[in-house]
Parts: structure tokens; C-alpha cells; sequence
């Protein structure tokens, strides 16, 4: 399997589709991620907002907004979940959650919104 690896700056990148695992620094832009069947995926913006949707159920989810805002859906579950807004608004988690559960999903917006929903 492919590893895609992102770094970019000020950028805007849409991803559509994307199956390999993710890595991704975009400096202080955002990422938008449509319809991911990545089973792993690390983002960092550093103050952009992060918008991921996954397909398929991943293993594992780490985002790190620093101030942007934070929304991801995912199907299934249930997830290991942690979510920090760091003082921002009080996240928001609508799936199922288990501190157990293979599957983890680790959200921290950094005083953004942050919203964690399922896939439709």
C-alpha cells in the first residue's frame, strides 16, 4: 500500500477517494477529505480547519488543529475516543465510543469547534 505524505503551506488541498494511509502537515492551511478508505491518517494545520470523511472504517484517526476547526465522519464503531477542544466550544461526538475498542480516534482542535459524527 501506498503511504501518501503531505506537507504543504497556506494550501487548501481537497483529497477525494484517497486509500493509502495518510500523513499530513499543511502548515496553517487546511484539508478537506472526501470518501477516505485510508485505515490510518495523521493531520496537523496548525491553525487551518480539517474536514475528513472516511468511507470505510479506519484504525486509526489523529487530528491536530491548533484553532481551526476540527469535523470528521467516520461509519461504524465503535472507537477509542478522545476529544480536546482545548477550551473552544464543547466538542461534539455522535458515535459510538468505547475506551476499549481497537479502533481509536484522537481529535484535538486547540480551540476550535470540534465535531466527530457518522458517515451517512
Amino acid at each position: 500500500t501506498e503511504i501518501y505524505t503531505l506537507s504543504l503551506h497556506d494550501a487548501l488541498p481537497i483529497l477525494d477517494g484517497l486509500a493509502g494511509p495518510l500523513s499530513a502537515n499543511t502548515g496553517s492551511g487546511s484539508l478537506t477529505a472526501h470518501g477516505m478508505t485510508a485505515a490510518t491518517a495523521t493531520v496537523i494545520t496548525n491553525g487551518g480547519d480539517a474536514w475528513l470523511a472516511f468511507a470505510a472504517v479506519p484504525d486509526t484517526v489523529t487530528v491536530s488543529t491548533d484553532g481551526g476547526d476540527a469535523q470528521l465522519t467516520v461509519p461504524g464503531g465503535p472507537y477509542a475516543v478522545t476529544a480536546d477542544s482545548g477550551g473552544g466550544p464543547q466538542p461534539s461526538v455522535g458515535i459510538p465510543a468505547d475506551p476499549q475498542a481497537r479502533r481509536s480516534i484522537t481529535v484535538i482542535s486547540g480551540g476550535g469547534s470540534l465535531w466527530i459524527g457518522p458517515a451517512t
